[in-house]
């Protein structure tokens, strides 16, 4: 659309009547927007005491009254304030302004005919001025958003530069960390250690602690646990201990520590140990733990000496009756034989008894009876003879296997003290059994005690010779030929 006629002169050559006549043909009539570019003389507008009235832009054009535009102010609706500043600022802006002065124009058009709500109707002079004021509110939120974006650039600017310092003092680090790594890995393949006899030396330094002398604590004991291990000890899941009186959350943290701590002996050093348990006590524990670690001389400081410290605080003085009722009722099942060892070993553990070696006199009396009895002993029965036996006499005297020129008199010996003598009632286990002809005669047998069967090599009673230690077993074999070599030399 032609934009020719805004500013024309009047006296030019172009005739702006011929020039409305034009645009009447060309564009359709909007009432009182046919006349909004054409020009007139001053004097035909109005007076000069009315300089606004001839202002050049002519927006009514009528017989009785001419009216130009004139730069009024539109006052915007608290709906439209609101829906502009929701806006988007920049974008809106250039869509206001329109792509050219034809789409800008097209948007005044659209105004008088759909006027702004509260508004009953508008001519293309108020078009105008409300499409200004429009253009003016969205230009300054456009600098005001202009202003927050700018602030914000500038402080995410510093952060980034922020950032990467921090990103170089990291590198750096790690560069150094890898330098350290290189030389570790060099340093150990210079040295030739046996793993399996390599302890760990401890490099602690010394103070003074309440008048003796004590070894610090290094504060930076490293307890990490291995990979390797990781995946056992999470199976035997140790919680944390916070005190208390019920023995069976003492009985169950002390069994998984132990657990955790035979798992990592080979990786932990005693006070690795000690810190290792300390990371998995909270409250009253954890301070009495740490008391005991500063206040301990260096020899006692060992974690077996810790968890006597442990059992003697945190387990009641009736702790062996609540173990002891425990063990009566265990129940060997089939199937279950290894577990319910293991479990009453660790019980025996808690109740102090750590004297688990095999008694040769017990096992010679059950291989004399299972050889005696009918299609020989089944689990049952052989769990429960040994535990008779073992109640019924703690060291049992070795049955010497009867002669058979004297089998009679034996016989008739043992009949009479059969009839004349009250068998006695043994009760083990809650289970009395005073019948059992081969339990009593063990327990009231008057053969001469040999004692327990040694090893050769060592004196011990809980192997023989052929399962002690082979240095021993060697030294042992070497006497033995030196001294037939000496007695072979002096026959000679």
């Amino acid at each position: 659309m032609s934009t020719s006629g805004l500013f024309d002169n009047p006296h030019s050559s172009t005739s702006p009547q011929k020039h409305h006549v034009d645009k009447k043909a060309e564009e359709p009539d909007y009432g009182s927007t046919k006349a909004l570019f054409e020009t007139t003389n001053k004097s035909e507008a109005g007076t000069e005491e009315d300089p606004k009235a001839n202002s050049g832009l002519l927006v009514v054009k009528n017989d009785a009254h001419d009216r130009y535009w004139v730069g009024e102010a539109f006052q915007l609706s608290p709906q439209e304030i609101a829906r502009i500043s929701n806006e988007p600022a920049h974008t809106s802006l250039a869509e206001a302004l329109g792509t050219d002065n034809e789409a800008f124009y097209n948007q005044l058009v659209a105004l008088v005919e759909n006027p702004p709500q509260g508004e009953q109707s508008m001519d293309i002079g108020q078009a105008l001025s409300y499409k200004l004021d429009e253009i003016r509110l969205r230009a300054l939120r456009a600098g005001q958003v202009h202003q927050i974006n700018r602030i914000e650039s500038v402080e995410d600017q510093g952060y980034v530069i922020a950032l990467k310092a921090d990103n170089d003092i990291w590198k750096e680090k790690y560069n150094k960390l890898v330098e350290q790594m290189e030389d570790l890995d060099a340093y150990r393949k210079e040295e030739k250690r046996d793993a399996a006899t390599w302890e760990r030396e401890e490099k602690v330094s010394v103070r003074s602690f309440a008048g003796n002398r004590s070894v610090s604590l290094d504060p930076n004991i490293n307890i990490e646990v291995p990979k390797q291990y990781r995946p056992q000890l999470s199976a035997a899941e140790l919680k944390v201990f916070e005190g208390g009186s019920d023995m069976n959350v003492v009985f169950k943290f002390i069994k998984s520590l132990d657990f955790h701590i035979d798992t990592l002996e080979s990786v932990f050093n005693e006070l690795q140990k000690i810190e290792y348990t300390i990371s998995y006590l909270r409250g009253t524990p954890r301070i009495w733990a740490k008391e005991w670690r500063n206040n301990t001389k260096d020899g006692n400081r060992t974690w077996s000496n810790l968890m006597i410290a442990f059992k003697d605080r945190w387990l009641p003085d009736n702790a062996h009756l609540h173990l002891l009722e425990k063990l009566e009722r265990a129940e060997l099942k089939r199937g279950s034989v290894d577990t319910f060892n293991d479990e009453y070993r660790q019980t025996l553990g808690l109740m102090g008894i750590d004297n688990l070696r095999k008694d040769s006199n017990v096992l010679l009396s059950l291989q004399q009876h299972s050889m005696a009895t009918k299609g020989g002993l089944n689990l049952e029965q052989l769990m429960d003879y040994a535990s008779k036996l073992l109640m019924r006499q703690p060291k049992l005297m070795t049955i010497e296997p009867r002669q058979t020129n004297n089998y009679a008199k034996n016989a008739s010996s043992s009949s009479n003290t059969a009839k004349t003598k009250k068998p006695q009632v043994i009760t083990i286990n809650n289970v009395e059994d005073g019948n059992d002809d081969f339990i009593n005669a063990i327990a009231e047998s008057s053969n001469r005690d040999r004692g327990p069967r040694e090893c050769y090599a060592c004196g011990a009673t809980d192997h023989l010779i052929s399962h002690c230690d082979p240095e021993k077993r060697k030294a042992f074999w070497g006497k033995v030929n030196k001294k037939r070599a000496e007695m072979t030399a002096g026959k000679e």
